[in-house]
């Protein structure tokens, strides 16, 4: 494993060079590490030769994540004959029980990589992927319950595995929690709790549950009033590209809303937000021409 520590801590040829000496010493994690280099290009010259080799190496020790990565290099080739390998490997893996071969599985199986779309496959294996774990694939079982509107049943599953995927750090699932709490759809109607949730999705980086915190902030919805908070968290989703967002720090400084009068700054705000193809209202065009 000191191997692995390395890399963690430094980068470069050196760390690709402790990489060969663990994969060489059997290390099947170092060999999987190794040969995502190699297959990426990213310090070493790109040899798909030498990845492919390292990954059969530790794949034939039972290792799930070589098996899975070996048909990821071979999806990447997009050939009749490696999807059908990659297939039949992301098979193994998936019915060991390994949760993102079985979230690979179901994607194959929408018809990514021009594999036959296959769409009871694919909730079959998403679903077998939730139950391992992967809160990608719980979003995803999530999201096909919720639009399912007019089924109380599929509603109480989507709330189930969003909360699951939520609870493993997924943003998005934070997000969508969020959303149904402020709303009432598929749970008793909780601002709090959606407060709770947009917070938590927006320190994950969540640009549009941070722009939906300083709303709530800013209006005191299932929180206490807090202007000063809210600008931080509009600012944070400002920064993310958010074009609301933006035009709403522009807003704030050419008001001096909460914040000192500025019209340089709600001038970039506002150039920022109409870059992203915003329509600026004629206020708006006259803070930015003056």
């Amino acid at each position: 494993m000191s191997a692995i520590r390395y890399r963690d801590r430094s980068g470069g040829e050196d760390a690709a060079a402790w990489f060969e000496k663990a994969a060489a010493s059997g290390l099947s994690a170092a060999q999987v590490r190794l040969a995502k280099l190699y297959s990426s290009g990213d310090v070493v010259p790109r040899d798909r030769a030498r990845a492919v080799k390292l990954l059969k190496t530790a794949a034939e020790t039972g290792d799930m994540d070589a098996t899975t990565v070996l048909a990821t290099v071979y999806l990447q080739d997009n050939a009749a004959s490696d999807l059908s390998r990659a297939t039949e490997l992301l098979q193994v893996a998936a019915e060991a029980g390994y949760a993102p071969a079985a979230m690979q599985l179901a994607e194959l199986y929408t018809g990514k990589f021009n594999a036959a779309a296959d769409p009871t496959k694919s909730v079959q294996w998403y679903r077998k992927a939730a139950e391992g774990g992967h809160a990608q694939a719980q979003f995803v079982l999530g999201t096909l319950d919720l639009r399912e509107t007019n089924n109380e049943t599929s509603l109480e599953s989507a709330v189930s595995w969003f909360e699951k995927a939520a609870h493993n750090d997924h943003a998005a699932s934070q997000f969508q929690l969020a959303l149904m709490y402020c709303t009432g759809q598929g749970v008793p109607q909780d601002l709090v709790r959606g407060v709770a949730w947009y917070e938590q999705a927006g320190l994950l980086g969540h640009r549009n549950a941070q722009y939906q915190l300083a709303v709530m902030l800013a209006q005191g919805q299932g929180c206490e009033k807090d202007p000063a908070k809210a600008l931080i968290w509009l600012e944070r989703a400002a920064k993310l590209g958010m074009p609301e967002a933006q035009l709403a720090m522009g807003d704030a400084y050419r008001l001096g809303k909460d914040v000192p009068l500025d019209l340089g700054a709600a001038r970039a705000w506002y150039e920022a937000a109409a870059a992203e193809g915003n329509q600026l209202t004629p206020e708006r065009h006259a803070s930015i021409a003056s």
